[in-house]
């Protein structure tokens, strides 16, 4: 009888092994997946928020400016969610006193939107609280 070879022995050796790599991955790569999906998910409401601010900072501003008002604020609000594909987001503010408003008065809104109606289409999502804050923005009324 002739002894087996050592190249036989590599061979199922490699066998065995390419089956704990299989094991390995098939463990890893879900939490691999997760970790991304969630990575991606959390950048992305970050940003929408950061651009829902932006959006009630420049109604707020375009509100104070001198000849300002609320209907003002709100379009420029609008336009500007427009831009950034934020959709389904309102203006809180206050219609008298953006209206009645004196040169040195501060005012403030506050930018929300639906997070389902802004949220990326991907297979995992994280359970994140229903709605996206802008925050409140402060500015000062402007006058001549």
């Amino acid at each position: 009888m002739k002894p087996k070879s050592k190249n036989h022995l590599n061979r199922i050796r490699d066998r065995k092994r390419r089956g704990v790599e299989c094991v390995e991955v098939a463990l890893t790569l879900p939490l691999l997946l997760i970790a991304a999906f969630s990575t991606i998910q959390i950048s992305h409401r970050w940003h929408v928020e950061k651009m829902l601010k932006i959006a009630t900072f420049e109604a707020v501003k375009a509100g104070a400016a001198s000849g300002g008002d609320a209907d003002a604020a709100i379009s420029t609000f609008h336009s500007y969610c427009d831009a950034f594909d934020i959709k389904d987001a309102t203006l809180g503010i206050n219609r008298d006193k953006f209206g009645n408003a004196w040169t040195g008065r501060i005012l403030s809104a506050r930018g929300s939107a639906p997070a389902r109606s802004n949220r990326l289409a991907i297979p995992i999502a994280l359970p994140l609280s229903a709605s996206l804050s802008g925050g409140r923005v402060f500015h000062r009324k402007e006058g001549l």
